[in-house]
């Protein structure tokens, strides 16, 4: 096939993280990243790990960034979160000096780490509170110049092409969420043309 060049994110890298809330707690779109990285680069062995956990907003992801971040040691961590800070209206203020904690904590490790803009929501009156959340993202990212992943733009875009990518409750993945996580991180690598070898498999 193409020769894909590895982007500098994954040089040394083996073993890759998610952290987050429920758009990554069982989802399967680490699997399809570390599975399609995987096809791209043969004999890189990249490894999964899932730390993410449903209903967790930053202030959680920080209090258990120890026992399931620092001590998997990790090459990579993706981190997508806020979802549940606007859910919960909780104050965007708050949630940025947290956001700032958990990565001063991810500085300290030996891991490099990308940030992911969550998908999009259906519902409205929370819908029109996420940018307020989206904006500490994008404005932590630039502060720590760290890659930013924006599966937001692409969640919106293929809602409007008319994709399934939410499920009933406008919050959680639909059928075609959990691929469009997937591309978004990978498009996020600049592996947009990987997308070929992108592999629709759990492991077993």
């Amino acid at each position: 096939g193409d020769n894909v060049k590895r982007p500098a994110i994954l040089e040394n890298v083996k073993r890759i993280l998610f952290y987050g809330d429920s758009l990554t707690d069982g989802s399967s779109y680490p699997d399809y990243v570390v599975n399609s990285l995987n096809a791209a680069f043969p004999g890189a062995n990249f490894e999964m790990e899932n730390s993410a956990k449903c209903g967790d907003r930053v202030g959680n992801l920080l209090e258990r960034f120890d026992a399931d971040v620092a001590a998997k040691k990790p090459d990579l961590v993706f981190i997508c979160i806020t979802t549940n800070d606007c859910w919960q209206k909780y104050a965007p203020e708050k949630t940025k000096a947290e956001f700032l904690e958990l990565v001063a904590k991810l500085k300290v490790l030996p891991a490099k780490f990308a940030l992911i803009r969550p998908s999009c929501i259906g519902n409205e009156e929370l819908a029109g509170r996420f940018p307020n959340y989206l904006a500490i993202i994008d404005e932590i990212a630039k502060q720590e110049n760290c890659p930013l992943i924006d599966a937001f733009a692409l969640f919106t875009k293929w809602k409007a092409e008319g994709k399934e990518v939410l499920g009933s409750d406008g919050i959680h993945h639909g059928k075609d969420g959990f691929e469009c996580m997937g591309r978004a991180v990978l498009d996020g690598l600049g592996l947009a043309g990987a997308a070929r070898g992108f592999v629709f498999r759990r492991r077993l």
